[in-house]
């Protein structure tokens, strides 16, 4: 029995979670600040931690909370080409996601084409190489002038294993009158559970049916 309770904790050892999560420091905002990231914050522009946040005069969806906890970061932009940025360093592995929640909420109408994008540079902070950058979302691209979305997931993973740092960013464009956010939340690394750690986990649960089945007989 004691062999038996032994393998038991070897095995729940060697099991892999599917999603286990890597260091992100405060990923969901929970420590109610910024604590861990770094940010560019242009004069007029803001980066708040926040509990929720609407637009009456939206159009779409129009009111968000938390995804995960009691907070979520809230970035706006300001002023003609102004660019709000918040961003953290992590090393990074092809196969490891990273993975985050956001919403995107236009306060603006074509043709001033707001835009939030997700950045990847090389190394730490935003003045490295700038390794490739997504829109996720712009007034040009919109279905309607003021449009606010859902929260969504995204997955961002790298072609070679190596330090980046990821900034999430929001443009203005052309004016400084109507201003644009994002929200930010849940940001975490997932890793997907290694060949060889599945392979212990199955020995692990075929020796304790061995074990059970010597105890029986």
């Amino acid at each position: 029995m004691k062999k038996l309770t032994m393998i038991c904790v070897l095995a729940a050892l060697v099991v892999p979670g599917s999603g286990v999560r890597a260091a992100v420091t405060n990923g969901s905002f929970e420590t109610g600040d910024l604590t861990g990231w770094s940010w560019t914050i242009p004069a007029g522009a803001s980066i708040d931690v926040v509990t929720s946040h609407s637009d009456p005069t939206g159009t779409g969806t129009t009111s968000w909370g938390p995804t995960d906890g009691s907070y979520f970061a809230l970035l706006k932009t300001d002023g003609p080409g102004s660019l709000t940025q918040l961003y953290q360093s992590y090393s990074m592995t092809p196969g490891n996601p990273l993975m985050f929640d956001y919403f995107w909420d236009s306060r603006d109408y074509k043709p001033f084409d707001d835009t939030a994008t997700l950045s990847v540079y090389s190394g730490v902070g935003v003045g490295g190489p700038l390794v490739g950058s997504i829109t996720l979302n712009s007034v040009s691209a919109d279905p309607q002038d003021y449009w606010g979305t859902p929260w969504q997931t995204w997955s961002l993973d790298v072609g070679s294993a190596g330090l980046y740092t990821v900034a999430f960013e929001v443009r203005n464009s052309l004016d400084g009158i109507l201003d644009s956010f994002i929200g930010i939340d849940n940001v975490r690394l997932d890793i997907i559970p290694a060949p060889e750690a599945v392979l212990l986990a199955g020995i692990g649960v075929g020796l304790i049916g061995w074990l059970r089945r010597r105890s029986i007989l």
